[in-house]
């Protein structure tokens, strides 16, 4: 009886670990990080959302994209830091959102 027992409970543990072992990945997190590391855009125009650069880091994120004098940073209501810059010797309007992509105008 106690031989029989046992058997059962590890059937049933090893049936759990089973299906624990399929759960897949929910579909619905990001699939690219928060700051943008590398020289390319994540998407086509600013991505709308909180925005944790300081004014600080904002400038220096734009100038390591190869912009310089960079000027009248404003963080926006839609967590966009807007302001202006020089890129080639040309001014211009920049934009930087939460996942670190750059924009000119």
């Amino acid at each position: 009886m106690r031989s029989i027992f046992t058997m059962v409970t590890t059937a049933i543990l090893l049936s759990a670990v089973g299906a624990n072992a399929q759960i897949p990945t929910p579909a619905d997190q990001p699939s690219n990080p928060a700051i943008q590391t590398t020289e390319g855009n994540t998407a086509a125009a600013p991505v709308i959302g909180e925005n944790s650069f300081t004014m600080d880091g904002a400038t220096a994120h734009i100038e390591e994209r190869g912009f310089s004098d960079v000027a009248a940073l404003v963080l926006d209501d839609q967590g966009i830091w807007r302001g202006t810059a020089m890129l080639n010797g040309v001014a211009v309007k920049v934009a930087l959102d939460f996942q670190g992509n750059v924009f000119s105008e």
